[in-house]
């Protein structure tokens, strides 16, 4: 089960025709940040309860509810609480960036349907990729190619102040009813994200 993983710091390309990350008939919580998803396809969702924070997109999502009932645990344990399927959504999204393609499902658009409801905010959508519908103030640049080489042609992106900075990855998760923490705190000190991909402190962490 993915629950109390963290996938993080990782490069990750030319895995097609298989995408990226595959996260299945998962409850959360779960973290997934820093890295760097570059093959076609990125995500594959077929959980729900994840953090997404800090990652780079530049293939489509895809994600679907589940039917199959599977268990969920209580924090930092193997013991069973309950049982339940995959409603779909539940997830997290903060201060990603999203490349789009023509006619690919590039941006977290597939979540507009979904069950349960997104956190979003703070998120980058570059050369079409398409935002949440719900998602407050998010960072478009629609006509911006995401490949260049010379400085002058990188976008300033430390111009647009965040949509969104939380304190902690905040609400409860459905069905486990857990927040998301470090290992360090078992279950009752938030999950810091202020570092990089590279070993170097956030000015403005999440968290």
């Amino acid at each position: 089960m993915t629950q109390g993983t963290r996938v993080t710091g990782n490069l990750l390309h030319d895995n097609g025709p298989r995408e990226d990350l595959f996260v299945e008939v998962s409850h959360g919580p779960y973290l997934v940040d820093h890295n760097l998803f570059l093959s076609d396809r990125s995500l594959a969702d077929w959980s729900q309860g994840g953090a997404y924070v800090h990652n780079l997109f530049a293939g489509s999502t895809t994600r679907r509810p589940d039917k199959r009932v599977t268990p969920y645990h209580a924090a930092h344990s193997t013991a069973i609480v309950g049982t339940s399927d995959i409603a779909g959504g539940d997830n997290r999204f903060h201060n990603n960036l999203f490349v789009g393609e023509e006619g690919q499902k590039h941006g977290l658009n597939v979540y507009d349907d979904s069950a349960l409801p997104l956190q979003t905010g703070g998120n980058v959508y570059l050369n079409g990729a398409v935002p949440h519908t719900k998602e407050a103030n998010p960072v478009m640049l629609n006509q911006m190619k995401w490949l260049r080489t010379g400085a002058a042609d990188r976008p300033d992106l430390n111009r647009h102040e965040p949509g969104s900075q939380p304190g902690a990855l905040p609400i409860k998760l459905r069905p486990t009813q857990m927040m998301f923490a470090s290992a360090e705190g078992a279950g009752i000190e938030p999950a810091r994200l202020s570092l990089s991909r590279l070993p170097t402190e956030r000015a403005s962490p999440i968290g």
